[in-house]
Formats: C-alpha cells, sequence, structure tokens
C-alpha cells in the first residue's frame, strides 16, 4: 500500500499523521537543476506529466513549434 505515516513535513498537530506520499519521484531530464530546487512538489508532478504526456502523444519537442 502506499499509505504511510506522514514524514516529509511535523504531521503530529493533525488529527491524523498517516496518508499517500510520492516515493521515488525523479524529474531528471524534464526539469533542469536550477528549477527543481525553486519548485514545489506539486508543480514538479504537473511539468514531468505533462511533458511524458507530450512525448506519448508524440507532440514533444519540435513538434509544437511547427
Amino acid at each position: 500500500s502506499g499509505i504511510s505515516l506522514i514524514d516529509r513535513f511535523d504531521a503530529s498537530k493533525f488529527p491524523t499523521r498517516f496518508g499517500g506520499q510520492i516515493r521515488g519521484f525523479s524529474s531528471e531530464g524534464y526539469i533542469d537543476g536550477k528549477n527543481e530546487r525553486r519548485l514545489d512538489d506539486c508543480l514538479k508532478y504537473c511539468i514531468v506529466a505533462g511533458k511524458k504526456a507530450l512525448e506519448s502523444a508524440n507532440l514533444g519537442g519540435d513538434k509544437l513549434n511547427t
């Protein structure tokens, strides 16, 4: 199961201390290092998902610039 104790922040003040967290996520090859450090996790997930969707639809890179 992907549900476990929350360990990405201090959840001790909340009544529920478990949830689903994304583990092992890598934006390598999709987001450069400078932006990797600046963006929050939600934006990273959105950018990588969008780029992967475009690649899967064969619409990535040069296809969008024509």
